[in-house]
């Protein structure tokens, strides 16, 4: 290319100021081509949680946002504790309101917060001997001025407190109570609890003037010690509480104890009672005889282990 009326310096100079002025350009142009408008990058959003939040309980949250690749989301539960996750699940400890907020994508301007009243957890019992046609006392933990609503399984209710009912048949009944918030909040729930109902296992005949003499046997399962023909026999008197509970008396192979009926392990002519301290009596109606075990953990509350199990036949006199 000729330059006109231009030195070698000079040329160079030019080119230069042509090259530099095309960079800009282009760079101009391409900076407004790829330009689009600030806009929010903040969707649309709620939050929930589970239906009845218990200061026991895990309490799940939950988002609307479904896009939880491309979204980030920060929790706050009001309590000191957050979460980064899209779908948190978080444990109070205690009863309150707390003041839980969500933001997405570090959007602060557009945070959302709502109000979780954590409330104390609804249980309930029923206590008795659990036979057909005796009372069953039904007791619960919610204050006295909520509204109740009791459903015993077997067609009747109440909406009492602390009912008392009877059932007059054996059976397994799928009971019910519903507590309404004094304050007609939302927490209103259903909590199920099934009730076993059996027949009268006629106990008495263990108990009352009867004595039974026993042969005791001693084993000690560790050391494989089992000492039967060392041991003397000896008369038990066992007392009568109510039809599913007896009261066995201290003796050489037993501190002294209640003992409950067990439904669950009794089964033919035997009847099984169980008592806390690991205390197992077992009655055979039909042979009219008696067997009672014991097992040691330990020995004499010191933690050493012992695992002694003591055993005795007793028959009737």
């Amino acid at each position: 290319m000729i330059y006109p009326n231009i030195s070698m310096n000079s040329k160079y100079i030019y080119l230069l100021v042509i090259a530099l002025y095309a960079t800009i350009n282009t760079s101009c142009h391409k900076k407004h081509n790829n330009t689009t408008p600030s806009t929010n990058s903040t969707p649309s959003f709620d939050f929930n949680w589970s239906a009845f939040p218990v200061s026991i309980s895990i309490i799940d949250f939950n988002s609307t946002i479904t896009d939880t690749v491309n979204n980030t989301f920060r929790w706050d539960f009001g309590d000191g504790k957050m979460s980064t996750e899209a779908r948190p699940q978080h444990y109070f400890g205690s009863t309150g309101s707390y003041q839980v907020s969500l933001t997405i994508n570090g959007d602060f301007d557009h945070k959302l917060t709502k109000t979780v009243e954590v409330k104390y957890p609804v249980r309930y019992k029923g206590t008795g001997t659990m036979v057909e046609g005796d009372t069953v006392y039904f007791t619960q933990d919610a204050d006295p001025g909520n509204t109740f609503v009791w459903n015993f399984g077997d067609g009747t209710t109440s909406t009492e407190w602390s009912p008392k009912h009877i059932y007059k048949k054996a059976g397994t009944y799928n009971t019910s109570l519903r507590v309404n918030d004094k304050y007609d909040a939302y927490i209103a729930s259903y909590y199920s609890n099934t009730m076993v109902i059996f027949k009268d296992p006629q106990i008495a005949a263990v108990t009352g003037n009867r004595s039974w003499d026993f042969i005791e046997r001693y084993q000690d399962l560790q050391l494989g010690v089992d000492s039967t023909s060392s041991l003397q026999g000896e008369q038990i008197t066992i007392k009568y509480i109510d039809k599913v509970t007896v009261y066995w008396p201290g003796s050489k192979f037993s501190m002294g104890d209640d003992l409950r009926y067990d439904n669950t392990q009794s089964k033919n002519n035997l009847l099984v009672f169980v008592s806390k301290s690991n205390e197992r009596l077992v009655y055979d109606r039909v042979a009219d005889t008696m067997h009672f075990t014991y097992i040691h953990g330990y020995v004499g509350g010191q933690g050493v282990p012992a695992n002694i199990k003591i055993s005795a036949n007793g028959t009737t006199k």
